[in-house]
Order: structure tokens, then sequence, then C-alpha cells
């Protein structure tokens, strides 16, 4: 990047670094800016930065990769919970192995309040 490109970037962010109360003054022209350059805009609150304004297209993309970057996450982590239990799996002995039925007994429950109680559980399934 060249010193004129840097100075060039400088002023551009700058100029979008807006005031709550220039903000007010301006806001139509702020949002049809906004729209055209799909640039986003910090807007000041005693000299902080309180918020960000950002067009829709821009807004509707950081959702839709947040989602798909929390699925990706969810993959990863049961992937890896996965492995754990294959690891536990391989490396177990079936003869020190629980039957649900002792758990549940251990636990000082009955099957019969279990069941009971299976009745009082929603289950949501996602697709």
């Amino acid at each position: 990047m060249g010193k004129l490109d840097s100075h060039k970037a400088m002023v551009d962010m700058i100029r979008n670094i807006l005031s709550v109360s220039s903000l007010r003054e301006n806001l139509s022209k702020v949002l049809k800016a906004i729209e055209i350059d799909h640039l986003p805009r910090a807007i000041t609150k005693n000299n902080e930065v309180s918020a960000y304004m950002i067009d829709k297209d821009s807004y509707e993309e950081l959702v839709e990769k947040s989602s798909k970057f929390d699925e990706l996450i969810d993959r990863i982590e049961n992937a890896r919970l996965l492995k754990i239990a294959e690891e536990r799996l391989a490396n177990s002995n079936p003869e020190e192995y629980v039957s649900f039925e002792e758990v549940v007994e251990e636990s000082g429950y009955t099957m019969e309040e279990l069941l009971a109680a299976v009745d009082d559980v929603e289950i949501e399934y996602e697709d």
C-alpha cells in the first residue's frame, strides 16, 4: 500500500466515524451513504465508539456467517467428543460395565420413577 493509498484509507476511516449528534442531524444522508458504499459507520458517544451501523446486506451476511460458524464449532465439538468416546470404549473392560438399571438404582431411583418422569419431558428435534 503506497503513501497515497494509506492516506486515503485513513481519511475514509475518519469520515466513517460519527458522533451521535452528527448522526441525528444527518441520518438520511448517512443511511444513503451506507447503502451506496457498504462501509460501516462507527457511532461515538462521549468520544467512545458505542455502536456500528452497517447496510442490510452486510448484516445478513454476518448473520449467515455467524450461523455457519456456530454450526462448524458444533461439528468440531461433536467430532472431538466422539473421538474421546471411541478411545474410552476401545480402552474399556467389558467386565467393568455397569447396566443402566444399576446406575438408576445407585442414584436412589427406581425404574418406575424414571419411566414416570419421562412422560414430563419434552424433546425438540432439529432437522
